[in-house]
């Protein structure tokens, strides 16, 4: 999914005209890299809600809803976080999708465009990208699938041992 999405987005928006109509791989490579980290991300999110919501199909929905328009608001490309956003900016470190999107930009504004000793893109600065510390930043967002992944697990066997408890006749 993330190999077609990054293939996607590379040829039908054109990002290869910046090397030349040639495939920089690096910039592939890591697009599609947090492109995969963020599907890891919304799939543990969809199995949470997907356990904890069992049997109420609208809760799954619209809390899947809920937290998909939450992330996309606090990724930094809709407000600018200043004085003004500190609800936001507080909820951009409860949902770990900034470093996704900082990956995101690092991988198309960032890898082989400038020189990283001499020049800044200022793309990277308008949206507060440090590419010093992409692949830093990005362990947080590891950790937190992993704890819902670990979250998901043991919901599922207390789900299932309860089950095998009480055996529905």
């Amino acid at each position: 999914m993330a190999v077609y999405m990054t293939a996607s987005l590379y040829f039908f928006v054109d990002h290869n005209y910046v090397d030349d109509h040639q495939i920089n791989w690096t910039r592939f490579g890591n697009f599609v890299y947090f492109l995969w980290i963020y599907s890891i991300y919304l799939q543990s999110c969809g199995h949470i809600f997907s356990l904890l919501s069992l049997g109420y199909l609208e809760v799954a929905i619209l809390g899947g809803l809920t937290v998909i328009n939450a992330m996309q608001f606090c990724n930094g490309y809709m407000f600018v976080f200043g004085e003004e956003n500190t609800i936001l900016d507080a909820m951009s470190k409860v949902l770990p999708i900034k470093p996704i999107t900082n990956g995101l930009i690092h991988a198309f504004y960032g890898i082989d465009r400038c020189d990283e000793e001499m020049e800044t893109s200022f793309v990277l600065e308008d949206f507060g990208v440090d590419p010093m510390t992409v692949y830093y930043d990005i362990q947080k967002t590891l950790i937190i699938i992993a704890l819902i992944r670990l979250a998901t697990f043991l919901i599922m066997i207390h789900t299932d041992s309860s089950e095998n408890i009480h055996p529905i006749e």
